[in-house]
């Protein structure tokens, strides 16, 4: 899609609340006819850059062919015929769309007076053939008054050939010169060119940098132009202004909540404002060696960037207001140090000819300013530019200060950082710590962050020079250099001096292989990734396909590599080796080369491994008894996280034996029956693995074990020969008697000391058989702590139906264990984005200051299926969608997104801080409640037909604490409805006096998405790619499919056995916080039970009741219209 065909970005685009439209100009009039005069049309600047934005932005519109006349003047005489020779010869190999585009645009041209127009140096692109017979050629000198006159008389001629009166018309000359001709050419425009703008006519002069070459030269110059123009009538360009995302500058910082409490010294530690080169001074060493890098660059284009970061909010978005802010910035600037400079000259510069050989210009300076005032006091800004460097890049880089008292010790994986690419590839992205995947609370760097590359597809970014001439033509001076701006004393007479020593630097010489890797860069991003990657794995030189032998990156590099050619290539590459590979075999390579999830994986600073358990030693033998195997629970999650957890090196089968319980009576032979029935189909190699897992099973007493609903990768044929099968009852001595004895045999077998290993006891049973079984447990199959042995009781959910039954189940299990031996499993807690919510809260400085009331306004907690209760109907009548799920994993989500700092990472500091929330939460109101029944709900057969059950539920919860006083947790949870996902939504308020009039565009919010398909995405108000200053909703994001390819994102279950192994009992739900949580539900429960409550029906398919929105709208969540966040592709 080209910018002409895109609707958001070109002259008659839909805009946003504010556009450049509503900004206020001159007060001048654009009405009458447009003549465009550049001057100095031969030179490199107007060849590469002047006339071809001119041609852009005719090409998209912006420019009229019945308003607009583009001049051009120089020096050189030349004949029509030779002038017309110079055309035909650039005209050739255009294309022919452009051919059709430029004989329009050319018909714009009047008269050309040009010195040395139409070089081979002249954009490519254009062709000139339907201009010859229009083209009409004058020279003159740019201090004589003839060709002025002239030029003055042929402008004139045509704007009255448009009926416009003499004067009355519009002039923009552009000086596409060099500055030691600007006063003489200044003076014949306000002498023979100008327009008489009492009659609505006026006269713009555009001049290019350099503006001086100091203090004193600069000085000059604006005097001498200052008293031929007033300075609405100048405009200095400095293209960096007219960047895109130097433009956005404004917008993010003024637009977005998000930004406006971090935006000083309190949070952020240094600013970097970096300009990278990899290439030298070609063709231009004479021309640079007068000026050098700082004169180049960083007086100018670095110094306007720092100007649009640091300055205060203006008043409006006027011009004058914008730049009086730039303006006090530059005036708090403190005199640049000595000791804090550094300026280089790479290797080789003096060779060009046209640089002396005692040259002491510098290629590379870095130089620290320093602001003093309120907002930036002790805050350094670096600006570094260089030439002939590793890289070529221009962006800002924010680094915010270390967390305080920082309880995850993660301070070496790097700080917060805000980064903002303004070339190659514009980019913004927020580097910050989240969990690392997998099954370890290990921590790691990421990103979310705003690709316009991906994110507006087949959109092209204006060139700098586009825009700032259509702001020039509008009258908007916003990015333009002001006189007072220009500031030239900023920079120490002795930085410019001659005699200052520069260090030389290394030119980068590329070697044969980052030869190769440059080159890729042009090429497809796949084959890029091939190319780099093989690179990579031949240096190890220890590749071998019978035998790998690979650490670290090289490791992980070759895994990626394998996984991107079985997707893209088909295994076509292995064929050269003659090796077939299958689908299963490229899956298991994957699996066990992920150096990222597994036990030997590489740590953060901070690890589960430095969590502290319970203080028993984690060693002796461990067996895992399952109570309730042949129930969905077990089949479909227990059982699987086991194998998974088997399969990843974190049970080990010398240390771990895997037992079963439950009633049913069958022969061994029935039983292995139905074992080979649930075998068939499996593969040789899961095979192999599942022959290791399976020797773990030493004996197995089960109901109905691995019916046809078990996983179907299980294969049991090695099992066969080892299986014996005892059955018992769950309320009966003898049955567990049997089993204690069993385990002891097997224990002792490993070399432990009767009582001395460690059990793990998982319930998947139904609550109402906790108690005997628990009884059973304590009586007869518990270690001996004494000796070095522990008991850990796991336990689902429901826990109790109220708060009554609840606390009669935690006393009668409290009877019988210790809470350190009980573990109430909430699976929620063991999601992977569940578990990053500590480490995104009290890891990153950038949300410290941002998680109050004063800066957010709601926070969603949501659970939303697509489906009703299929096969559920019976079970989920009795509980309902509050019982069901928002009592428990939504409400958890909220202690986890609301809790204070904890003291350390221990599991009790934690839970703490839990409870205290939950103890804060004010008493449910019956108008902040809405409940809904899908229709059809009751049509199942086991549900009864008079149900008040609810399978829609929305409830808004208020803590009352210093923290969250005032802000809406607004759970909300249902079945049947238009979607399926759990997210938690985090709406900010709205910006206080948004000068940028975007507030119906929508708030700023973080996302974290929990499921389907894990990503967090930070909504946030950027400036619409494009020539217009209009604002859209875009996001950073962090999709973890995309970012974290290859890695499988362990299941809940997998995460939570595994900590109970570890004695971490931080992700279970502690009984004083289950008591606090029944104790908030429990009256409105009992309104519902009793009937005083009744759901609203609702439609499959549907967002819920229409009651449930318009609660969301009363407590404050604002809804975004028109945005939908969709993931990134691959």
């Amino acid at each position: 899609m080209s910018l002409r065909e895109d609707s958001s970005v070109g002259r008659n685009s839909s805009r946003g609340e504010f556009s450049s439209e509503d900004r206020d100009s001159d007060g001048v009039p654009e009405t009458g006819c447009l003549s465009i005069i550049v001057l100095g049309a031969s030179g490199d600047l107007a060849k590469k850059k002047t006339f071809p934005a001119l041609f852009n932005l005719f090409q998209q519109g912006f420019l009229q062919s019945s308003e607009v006349h583009i001049f051009g003047y120089a020096r050189t005489k030349l004949s029509d015929d030779e002038l017309r020779d110079r055309i035909r010869g650039q005209g050739k190999g255009a294309s022919s769309e452009h051919s059709e585009h430029l004989s329009k645009f050319l018909q714009l041209v009047i008269k050309l007076f040009i010195y040395l127009a139409c070089t081979s140096q002249f954009p490519t692109f254009v062709t000139f053939y339907n201009l010859i017979s229009q083209i009409k050629y004058v020279s003159g000198p740019y201090d004589g008054e003839e060709g002025f006159q002239l030029l003055n008389k042929e402008i004139s001629e045509h704007e009255i050939s448009k009926n416009s009166q003499e004067g009355s018309s519009r002039r923009l000359f552009y000086l596409a010169l060099p500055p030691s001709v600007y006063p003489s050419v200044c003076k014949m425009i306000r002498h023979h060119c100008m327009n008489l703008s009492h009659l609505g006519g006026w006269t713009r002069i555009v001049v290019e940098k350099p503006f001086g070459k100091d203090l004193g030269t600069a000085e000059a110059l604006s005097s001498q132009l200052g008293e031929l123009f007033n300075e609405p009538q100048l405009y200095r360009i400095d293209h960096y202004l007219g960047k895109e995302l130097v433009q956005n500058l404004l917008v993010l910082r003024f637009a977005n909540r998000f930004f406006l409490p971090l935006w000083n010294r309190d949070n952020i530690d240094n600013i970097q404002i970096v300009f990278r080169e990899d290439f030298g001074t070609e063709g231009r060493g004479g021309y640079f060696d007068e000026y050098g890098i700082i004169r180049d660059i960083i007086q100018n284009h670095l110094l306007q960037v720092l100007c649009l970061v640091a300055m205060e909010k203006p008043v409006s978005l006027k011009p004058e207001h914008i730049r009086d802010e730039k303006v006090k910035v530059l005036q708090s600037v403190l005199p640049i140090q000595m000791d804090e400079t550094v300026l280089g000259q790479y290797e080789g510069y003096k060779d060009d000819a046209t640089v002396s050989n005692d040259s002491n210009t510098p290629t590379f300076a870095t130089v620290v300013l320093r602001i003093h005032n309120e907002r930036w006091e002790g805050v350094p800004f670096i600006l570094k530019a260089g030439k002939a460097l590793n890289s070529r890049k221009a962006e800002i880089r924010v680094q915010f200060k270390d967390v305080p008292g920082d309880i995850f010790k993660c301070k070496k994986q790097g700080r917060n950082e805000f980064v903002i690419r303004l070339q190659p590839s514009e980019a913004m992205y927020m580097k910050l710590t989240v969990k690392k995947p997998g099954l370890d609370m290990s921590t790691i760097q990421s990103e979310l962050d705003l690709s316009y590359k991906q994110r507006y597809q087949g959109v092209t970014i204006p060139e700098a020079y586009e825009r700032l001439i259509l702001d020039t033509i509008r009258g908007d001076q916003q990015h333009f250099v002001r006189r007072d701006e220009l500031r030239w004393e900023l920079l120490p007479q002795r930085m410019m001096s001659k005699q200052f020593s520069i260090r030389p630097r290394n030119a980068v010489k590329l070697s044969p292989r980052q030869g190769i890797q440059e080159r890729a860069r042009a090429m497809l991003p796949f084959t890029q990734l091939i190319i780099m990657w093989v690179l990579e794995v031949v240096n190890t030189n220890v590749c071998c396909l019978c035998g790998f032998k690979l650490v670290g990156l090289y490791k992980k590099n070759l895994r990626y590599l394998l996984l991107h050619i079985r997707i893209f290539f088909e295994t076509q590459l292995w064929k050269i080796f003659s090796i077939e590979v299958s689908d299963p075999i490229f899956s298991q390579l994957v699996l066990n080369w992920d150096s990222s999830v597994g036990r030997n994986s590489s740590r953060g600073e901070f690890s589960s491994e430095d969590r502290d358990s319970d203080g028993v030693p984690e060693t002796g033998c461990l067996s895992i008894i399952v109570l309730g195997a042949s129930g969905d629970l077990a089949k479909k999650k227990t059982f699987p996280a086991l194998f998974n957890l088997f399969q990843q090196g974190f049970l080990q089968s010398s240390e771990v034996h895997i037992f079963g319980y439950a009633r049913t009576k069958l022969s061994d032979d029935e039983l292995r029956d139905r074992i080979r029935g649930q075998g068939k189909g499996a593969s040789s190699e899961h095979s192999e693995h599942l022959s290791k897992f399976l020797q773990l099973v030493i004996k197995l007493f089960i109901y109905l074990a691995c019916t046809s609903q078990f996983p179907t990768f299980v294969t049991f044929y090695n099992l066969i020969s080892q299986i014996k099968y005892v059955s018992g009852p769950y309320d009966g001595e003898e049955g567990f008697q049997l089993l204690n004895k069993e385990i002891s045999e097997h224990e002792i077998s490993k070399n432990s000391q009767e009582g001395s290993s460690r059990r793990l006891f998982y319930l998947a049973l139904p609550p109402s058989v906790y108690p005997s079984v628990c009884k059973m447990i304590r009586h007869h199959c518990m270690n001996l702590s004494h000796l070095g042995g522990w008991t850990r009781i796991v336990v689902e959910k429901p826990f109790g139906k109220d708060l009554g039954t609840a606390e009669a189940l935690s006393s009668q299990l409290g009877e019988l264990f210790n809470e350190p031996q009980l573990y109430r499993i909430d699976h929620y807690l063991g999601k992977e984005l569940v578990q990053n919510l500590l480490v995104l809260r009290f890891a990153n400085r950038f949300f410290l200051p941002l998680w109050n009331r004063d800066n957010i306004d709601n926070i969603q907690i949501v659970f939303r299926e697509d489906f009703g209760t299929e096969g559920r109907g019976g079970y989920f009548d009795e509980y309902g969608i509050i019982r069901d799920i928002i009592q428990n994993h939504l409400l958890q989500v909220l202690c986890l997104v609301a809790m204070e700092k904890p003291v350390s990472l221990k599991p009790e500091h934690i839970r703490d801080e839990k409870v205290k929330v939950l103890q804060s939460v004010l008493p449910i109101q019956m108008d902040e409640t809405v409940l809904g029944q899908y229709e059809g709900y009751k049509d199942d057969a086991t549900v009864s037909n008079d149900s008040n059950t609810p399978t829609f539920a929305t409830v808004v919860l208020r803590i009352h604490n210093e923290r969250w006083e005032g802000v809406p947790f607004i759970l909300k949870a249902g079945k049947a409805l238009n979607s399926r996902k759990a997210e938690i939504r985090v709406q900010f308020k709205d910006v206080p006096g948004d000068i940028f009039k975007c507030k119906k565009q929508g708030r700023n919010e973080f996302v974290i998405r929990l499921q389907p398909s894990e990503a967090m995405y930070m909504k946030l108000t950027v400036k619409k790619p494009g020539l217009d200053m209009s604002t859209i909703q875009s996001e950073l994001d962090l999709s973890y499919k995309q970012r974290y390819q290859g890695v499988t994102i362990p299941e809940a279950y997998e995460r939570l056995i595994l900590d109970t192994i570890r004695g971490d009992q931080q992700h279970f739900v502690r009984r004083d916080e289950l008591r606090a949580a029944w104790e908030i539900f429990t009256p409105l429960l009992h309104r519902i039970d009793d009937g005083e409550v009744k759901p609203l029906p609702y439609k499959q398919g549907s967002r819920g009741p229409v009651e449930a929105d318009e609660l969301l709208a009363r407590a404050g969540y604002i809804q975004t219209h028109g945005y939908i966040w969709v993931p990134p592709t691959l």
